[in-house]
């Protein structure tokens, strides 16, 4: 099993504040601009997993609580080491 393996089925739902006001706008820009190919919303639909292995709401828990979940999900996977 590979990272990419792992990845695939993660979601993270950022915090609309930190998404919109950060992070949102300048990539907006630039996909509107054509700098950034097929970026979600904008030139490509985005598709929520079906069935995610992990769900991180960064809106409900701290950095470290999402960090510590992702860690699990790859201790159990066998990916990461205790």
């Amino acid at each position: 099993m590979t990272s990419a393996d792992v990845t695939e089925e993660i979601v993270c739902n950022m915090h609309n504040h930190y998404w919109k006001n950060v992070l949102k706008e300048s990539c907006d820009e630039r996909a509107r601009a054509g700098e950034i190919k097929d970026f979600t919303g904008i030139s490509s639909p985005y598709e929520a997993p079906a069935d995610p292995e992990l769900v991180i709401e960064t809106d409900k828990l701290t950095m470290e609580e999402s960090v510590a979940k992702v860690m699990q999900l790859l201790r159990i996977r066998g990916i990461k080491e205790q």
